[in-house]
């Protein structure tokens, strides 16, 4: 949150996010930098809770990324799909690579959501572990 920052989101669970509509036209093609997002201080309210958009959020700022190792696969999931729903790009990548690391344990729910998402190498790899 900054000082002039010109858009606000809020949180499924009412929290405000302030951002930069540029930072937010660059990393995302759902976010056009023109009328579509007001910028007259009116709140755009959001359906993911506060949790998924703060990771989602950090990848608008690159520079403050934290690493989404030790998130847990629930929170990775959901973060994922506001990631594809939103179309921001370095974190549609990171959480790619993130669900592929819980295929393993979660392949039922990776497969379906690489599915989803047209990502169809890493359905191919998990193909054969759903039949184990």
């Amino acid at each position: 949150s900054c000082n002039d920052a010109d858009v606000t989101f809020e949180s499924a669970d009412r929290i405000l996010f302030q951002l930069h509509r540029a930072n937010l036209s660059t990393h995302s093609s759902v976010f056009p930098n023109g009328p579509e997002i007001r910028s007259d201080g009116e709140v755009v309210k959001l359906e993911e809770n506060s949790e998924v958009l703060e990771l989602l959020f950090q990848h608008v700022y690159p520079v403050n990324v934290s690493a989404m190792d030790e998130t847990p696969f629930d929170v990775l999931e959901k973060v994922a799909e506001a990631a594809e729903k939103y179309q921001i790009s370095v974190a549609m990548e990171i959480c790619r690579l993130h669900m592929k690391n819980h295929a393993a344990k979660n392949s039922l729910r990776v497969f379906k959501y690489a599915c989803k998402h047209g990502y169809s190498a890493l359905a191919d790899q998990i193909a054969p572990k759903l039949l184990d």
